[in-house]
């Protein structure tokens, strides 16, 4: 049996082996050394023999470890604190890497006194001369401060990090060489590219985007190296899908650990896009549809422009046959010749024209229809999507246009929306473009077709004004609108010289003469400054020798009326022969105009809407905290009552939100049957004292007025505003009229005041004898923060409209500068069986319970509305659980061991919003009640939660007493 060596045993044995080392060092070696020992060198060195046994230990080393050398000279590493953990002391991997690069490199992260600290050490080895390892050499030095340098620096950057992978907008990093290094999850979403697939690769790899593009993508680039950032320029980017995208860039040259690289930031701009571009191709046809009269060039026009929409590869045009009624395909893009010879033909009686003469638009899809065909044609074409829209005129399919994507497995609602538009007004343009064609091949017909046709149309002989105008010419005078302008007796002279030869009924029926004879005598009554304008244009191209003439103009009827048109003529045969067309566009302007208003109006409620819901939001968190901490201070404290100012008056901050929840959205809270006369009597003898004693109110109403499906308060606020404003605009003596009645609304008014339909509605009206606006104000008087005071928010009349819009209801203005406004309201009528307002929650009593055996599930994306809400439902004996979004509600109901009585559900979480996480909740526990609590008003989206079983609606921002209540409520508790 082996005995082991006693403690005196291995103290000598490990003298004789620091005896043996030092024996065998070479004497230079250790006056070195020992030099190096005893100076003030600014290094921390020691020594060990090769069991790791001290032997050395400089002043440096003293103070960086805290130890005096008299005290470790002799003792093993090991032994030392701060040391005995390190990597260097596993002896066998150390000797084997010095061994091989004759260096070793560790940390020691703490000294004597257990601060934390770094240090590097480097370890050498010392070798015999048979090239034996002796010993060990430590290099030290402190390297505390740069750890924290660096720690600090990776915090930033983590920081960094967490912002650039939530930015809302697509965010990029990429080397000078224009390689993907780093995406965001906008950024995955917009290409529909995973990260992992990005990095590493440039545009040009993934063919993003087009050789040209790339062309100046790389310019981008180049100023980028350069160090100026780029922007905004705008790219259509190709996406994973093969889909387009166009987006807004910017970029920027930004430093990374010592590396510049380049951050480009991407904004989604399809939409807008696609608007301009729709709207670009309804002016190109109407532009084209008024200024040829050939029906191929016409055609051949809407072919080039479908194709430009979004899912259209392939375009033809069947033309009705007037007398058989078959169709034939006449123009076409895109179809292979195989195609067009199967499908250029259809008879009468084929299901394709029985399907046209419906005359309602028709979209399929072909992969589901053909699925068993295997022979047919438009399976071998590769279409995959079709939409057939039929071309009419006079309630009459006249053409039919057919589209097809190879691409897609339907048509884009917005090609839709801009097929049908387009083929709305082609009917008109085939019929005009046909009877020109008949004018000029058939003069048998000539007649007939001038009387009939639908088109305005005046023929007149201007070889009078021509033989003028080239008299002009011989002088060598250049003539123009100018020349016109200067010379008014010559233009007069060029007038009096047209003669009008014929004009057909439509021009009559057009500009409201009962006659020829009346037309040609008052002739020049129907023109104003523009279309004087208009007529020397005519003149400068006759003077040009051009063959037609088409512009955008204005003439006056005979009752004084402008209207808007498109002047264009003709020469047929000579200049005794000119044939001018009359295309009234009125209502196309009158609709364009309130398009653009419509849109207007959108954007500026969307925007209203989203910072009202974050500012209700916020108001939670300040009036929690207010009702919060006024729970410490006694009533009559100087502190209760400035936190009790504080709570009123982020009240009055959430009542300026819900105007412009109003506006943005006119939520209904609590919908019910009523009559609006009522609102007028009641809030009229509430307020009628208010008025001043210079303004006679009168009142005028139906007494036998239909009911409305309303909400009250919002009536009410509604006619409140209305008589504020008319209060204001008296400034001396003056009258407010108030009136009701009922009102049948037909279809032509309904469809040019959208969104009215036909039938009964009840109109409240509002008339002053104020100060009134001028046309330039009145289109501006919906908008959120426009006013005609000096001081006010703006917000009365916007919030007026969008209570208006929600309940389906219309309202106009008229309004004359220092004469006076009248408003009227449209709202739908209801029959009084018809349903009354839903009950937000179940009111069946139920057995008391006590507040401290429930427990609630508060869920909600902000951390102060989480924070207050846990903090004043824990004051009240609740427990609570929270949860930042819908996802990990879910998760809490599916996995939670015990109760949960009640749910605070918001509506607008990240992840999961309310709407997609309540039916999960229901479905995980059946039995849990839920109040849904959203910073809109109560809107569709909500209502259809609260239909769907939710049991309360809560709007924020909310007293922390409403909420409190609200539980209570809901949980039936005293």
């Amino acid at each position: 049996m082996k005995i082991k060596p006693t403690y005196q045993e291995l103290q000598e044995e490990n003298k004789i082996l620091r005896k043996h080392f030092s024996e065998k060092m070479k004497i230079s070696e250790l006056i070195l050394l020992k030099n190096i020992m005893q100076s003030n060198t600014e290094i921390s060195i020691a020594a060990t023999d090769i069991d790791l046994n001290l032997i050395c230990f400089n002043k440096k080393a003293e103070q960086i470890f805290g130890y005096n050398a008299k005290d470790v000279i002799g003792k093993n590493l090991t032994e030392i604190h701060g040391m005995e953990k390190v990597e260097f002391l596993r002896i066998e991997n150390a000797i084997e890497i010095i061994k091989k690069q004759n260096r070793y490199e560790y940390f020691v992260t703490t000294n004597k006194d257990d601060e934390i600290k770094y240090y590097k050490s480097i370890v050498n080895g010392i070798w015999d001369d048979s090239k034996n390892l002796d010993g060990f050499v430590l290099f030290t030095e402190d390297i505390t401060e740069q750890k924290k340098a660096e720690e600090t620096l990776k915090n930033s950057e983590e920081r960094l990090k967490i912002l650039f992978e939530s930015a809302p907008n697509p965010y990029y990093l990429a080397d000078q060489k224009g390689y993907f290094i780093d995406g965001n999850k906008a950024a995955e979403d917009l290409l529909g590219y995973k990260k992992e697939e990005l990095i590493g690769k440039s545009f040009l790899n993934l063919k993003i985007l087009s050789v040209k593009q790339i062309l100046r993508a790389s310019k981008l680039l180049l100023k980028n190296i350069q160090g100026k950032r780029t922007g905004p320029d705008e790219f259509i980017l190709k996406r994973k899908d093969e889909s387009q995208v166009y987006t807004e860039m910017h970029t920027y040259p930004v430093k990374i650990k010592n590396r510049t690289v380049i951050l480009g930031i991407a904004h989604d701009i399809t939409e807008r896009k696609q608007a301009e571009n729709n709207m670009h191709i309804q002016h190109e046809l109407a532009l084209i549809t008024s200024g040829s009269n050939s029906l191929d060039f016409i055609m051949e026009s809407l072919l080039d422009l479908s194709m430009q929409l979004d899912s259209i590869d392939c375009v033809g045009i069947y033309l009705v046959n007037e007398f058989s009624g078959s169709i034939n395909l006449k123009y076409h893009r895109g179809f292979t010749k195989e195609f067009v010879q199967s499908a250029s033909y259809f008879d009468v009686n084929s299901p394709n024209v029985k399907l046209i003469n419906k005359e309602k638009p028709i979209y399929y899809n072909y992969s589901e229809i053909l699925l068993q065909k295997e022979d047919d044609i438009r399976k071998k074409e590769g279409l995959r999507a079709t939409a057939i829209i039929p071309i009419i005129f006079k309630k009459k399919t006249i053409a039919v246009l057919n589209v097809a994507s190879l691409k897609y497995d339907e048509i884009s609602e917005n090609s839709r929306l801009i097929l049908e538009s387009l083929a709305a007004q082609l009917g008109s343009a085939i019929i005009r473009t046909q009877t020109i064609e008949k004018l000029t091949s058939s003069e048998e017909n000539y007649r007939h077709l001038f009387e009939e046709s639908p088109l305005s149309l005046v023929k007149e002989d201007w070889s009078g004004v021509k033989k003028l105008l080239e008299k002009k010419k011989k002088e060598e005078i250049s003539i123009s609108k100018e020349y016109f302008d200067k010379n008014p007796d010559f233009f007069n002279s060029c007038i009096s010289a047209i003669k009008i030869l014929d004009i057909n009924k439509k021009t009559l029926e057009l500009l409201k003469f009962k006659s020829k004879d009346k037309f040609i005598r008052d002739v020049k009554m129907i023109f104003n400054a523009k279309s004087l304008i208009t007529l020397k244009n005519e003149l400068n191209a006759i003077a040009n020798d051009e063959k037609s003439f088409s512009e955008e103009s204005e003439l006056v009827d005979a009752k004084g009326k402008t209207l808007s048109v498109i002047i264009k003529y003709q020469i047929v045969g000579d200049y005794k022969n000119i044939l001018f067309s009359i295309i009234d566009i009125s209502e196309q302007k009158q609709a364009e105009k309130l398009m653009l208003k419509t849109s207007r109006m959108e954007v500026t409620a969307t925007l209203a809407a989203g910072v009202a819901h974050d500012f209700n939001n916020l108001m939670v968190g300040v009036l929690g905290n207010a009702d919060l901490l006024k729970l410490q201070y006694d009533k009559n404290s100087d502190v209760f009552k400035k936190l009790k100012n504080i709570a009123d008056n982020a009240n009055k901050a959430g009542e300026l939100s819900q105007k412009l929840l109003a506006f943005a959205r006119g939520g209904k809270y609590h919908p019910q049957i009523l009559n609006i006369n009522t609102i007028v009597k009641d809030t009229l003898s509430l307020n009628k004292h208010s008025f001043p004693p210079r303004i006679n109110l009168e009142i005028n109403i139906e007494p036998e007025l239909l009911s409305i499906n309303a909400d009250s308060s919002q009536m009410t606020q509604i006619l409140m505003n209305l008589c504020i404003n008319s209060v204001e605009s008296i400034k001396n003596n003056g009258n407010i009229i108030i009136k009701t009645y009922n009102i049948d609304i037909d279809k032509e008014f309904a469809e040019s005041h959208p969104p009215l339909k036909e039938g009964n509605h009840i109109c409240l009206t509002v008339e002053d004898t104020g100060s009134g606006m001028d046309k330039d104000i009145l289109p501006k008087i919906f908008e959120p923060f426009f006013s005609t005071k000096s001081t006010g928010r703006g917000l009365g009349m916007a919030a007026v409209f969008g209570i208006i819009e929600n309940h389906d209801g219309y309202i106009s203005i008229e309004s004359e500068f220092a004469k006076g406004t009248t408003i009227n309201i449209y709202i739908p009528a209801v029959k009084l069986e018809e349903k009354r307002n839903k009950i937000l929650y179940d009111k069946k009593s139920k057995k008391k319970i006590s507040a401290e055996a429930l427990t609630i599930l508060i869920i909600d994306d902000e951390e102060m509305v989480l924070d207050v809400s846990k903090q004043f439902l824990e004051i009240h004996g609740y427990k609570t659980i929270l949860a930042n979004n819908g996802q990990e509600a879910v998760n809490i109901a599916q996995n939670y061991d015990k109760d949960i009585h009640l749910a605070l559900l918001d509506m607008g979480m990240p992840v999961m919003g309310g709407q997609e996480a309540f039916p999960l909740l229901k479905k995980a526990r059946p039995e849990l009640k839920v109040i849904i609590c959203s910073g809109y008003e109560l809107d569709s989206a909500a209502q259809l939660l609260l239909d769907s079983g939710a049991n309360a609606f809560l709007q924020k921002p909310f007293r922390l007493k409403s909420l409190t209540q609200k539980v209570h409520e809901v949980l039936d508790i005293n």
